[in-house]
């Protein structure tokens, strides 16, 4: 494999159930090892710390199944926890002031323009740090003028001159009005039809053949939708005779008692089928 590491198969069936007991068992001293030696591990210049980080990686090597893992997972978070309070530890007991800080980088010179000299510094800080940015970048004094910004000049816009002749939009008329006026004029024609009908038969007349038109649905649909309102108003009243709708023409909207009248509700289908 040119040296690769080879990766772990977990839920390996070769494993026992012996050598998974083992590894818990180890794990558990790992974590009782760690909670009874956290004052000496927390000196991190002893260098224990970081063979208990060596043995845990070993530990975990031997982990293959989440009984285990779970196991592993508390000794790593009681091995971080240790190593946690000895650096916050350790950062206690060294206080550097703000001073001291600012004179310790003084102490190692200034460049050409009286600044600190960031290079010297960043050669003294690269032995301590992994990695490092470049800080030639950095030489010289980190203050750059700001100049202002010149006054940006716009140019005004020029108004196009239109010599053709002028012309008014067309005047829109309120479509809405007339749209009522052809409503009232329809309601006004079948009121006249069932008052004439009335007359010559003097007997209730059958609903739909008042409003049905054999040759046009939506006419029919509209018919009953006027007859709504004579309805409404109290020009004719519907009555059923063995079950089908009449239509009686009598104008209640004279009648002085007119409010007192019993005033009912009904539902009347109007499909493609009925008509």
């Amino acid at each position: 494999q040119g040296g690769k590491k080879k990766r772990k198969q977990y839920l390996n069936k070769s494993i026992t159930d012996k050598e998974r007991q083992k590894t818990r068992n180890d794990l558990r001293d790992f974590i009782h090892d760690i909670n009874v030696n956290k004052d000496e591990m927390q000196k991190i210049e002893n260098g224990k710390l970081l063979k208990k980080f060596d043995e845990g990686e070993t530990l975990n090597e031997q982990v293959y199944f989440p009984s285990e893992s779970i196991v592993d997972l508390e000794a790593q978070k009681a091995l971080t926890r240790t190593a946690e309070n000895g650096i916050r530890g350790r950062s206690h007991r060294i206080k550097i002031t703000m001073n001291q800080y600012l004179k310790a980088i003084a102490d190692h010179g200034e460049d050409e323009e009286g600044g600190p000299d960031w290079t010297a510094i960043g050669n003294i800080a690269a032995q301590f740090i992994a990695a490092v940015p470049a800080t030639n970048f950095l030489g010289g004094m980190m203050f750059k003028e700001i100049e202002a910004k010149r006054p940006i000049q716009r140019s005004q816009k020029r108004q196009k001159v239109v010599n053709g002749p002028e012309e008014e939009p067309e005047q829109l008329t309120d479509t809405k009005n007339e749209e009522k006026t052809h409503t009232e004029g329809r309601v006004h024609t079948l009121r006249k039809l069932i008052k004439k009908r009335a007359k010559e038969t003097r007997e209730p007349l059958n609903l739909f053949e008042i409003v049905i038109n054999p040759e046009s649905f939506a006419e029919s649909v509209e018919n009953l939708f006027d007859l709504s309102f004579l309805v409404k108003i109290g020009k004719v009243k519907l009555t059923t005779q063995n079950g089908w709708p009449f239509v009686q023409f009598n104008d209640y909207s004279k009648d002085p008692q007119q409010e007192e009248l019993p005033r009912h509700q009904g539902l009347i289908k109007m499909d493609r089928v009925i008509w």
